[in-house]
């Protein structure tokens, strides 16, 4: 298994995982906590979102505390 499969196991992501979902805007909810996530129906507030399309250019890494120090 993948590791990053076992981390979404580990932390029980599964229920909480939305695959293939159409999404129109995503935008910082008003209060600061999560993001809103909206197309024909709204998906909800989220704690994160990850997107992978792959045509968008060069990855870009967010700033995360400790990656300096991540082994691949």
């Amino acid at each position: 298994m993948k590791e990053i499969k076992r981390v979404w196991v580990r932390h029980g992501l599964r229920d909480k995982t939305k695959f293939g979902a159409k999404v129109e805007s995503v935008k910082k909810a008003s209060d600061g906590n999560g993001w809103i996530i909206s197309n024909d129906f709204s998906l909800g507030t989220f704690d994160g979102v990850i997107t992978e399309i792959g045509i968008c250019g060069d990855p870009k890494i967010p700033p995360l505390p400790g990656i300096d120090s991540f082994k691949e």
